[in-house]
């Protein structure tokens, strides 16, 4: 697939590149940049979706999360495990729709990060 967008931002500190395309693999992962015009020619098959005013940038890594945590509840000492486990979903949803990609969890239950992960696979 072919995505066209106004912006990609590379995640180096510094480039933004202007009216680019992407072509994107049948894995999710970009295997080539360029304008949409070479895109298109060197890959005349593919589908072309395009994004006006839209920007791509890298996936964002959250550092410091507490998953199983409700920010506005300071009662958590009264969290059964569903509880947790239902906020920690809805955590996990808010972030990657954000465009988070990664997370570095603290100290949560034990193993709620990887039951998650079982659980989504």
């Amino acid at each position: 697939m072919i995505i066209v967008i106004d912006k990609i931002i590379t995640g180096d500190g510094s480039t933004v590149l202007n009216e680019t395309a992407v072509l994107v693999g049948d894995n999710g992962i970009i295997e080539k940049m360029g304008s949409a015009e070479q895109l298109k020619i060197l890959y005349p098959n593919e589908c072309v979706k395009e994004y006006k005013g839209a920007t791509l940038l890298p996936g964002l890594i959250d550092m410091h999360v507490h998953i199983g945590y409700h920010w506005g509840k300071p009662d958590s000492y009264t969290y059964n495990d569903f509880m947790t486990a239902y906020f920690a979903l809805a955590n996990a949803r808010e972030a990657f729709s954000t465009g988070v990609t990664t997370m570095r969890d603290e100290l949560s239950p034990q193993f709620l990060c990887t039951t998650m992960n079982k659980a989504a696979q």
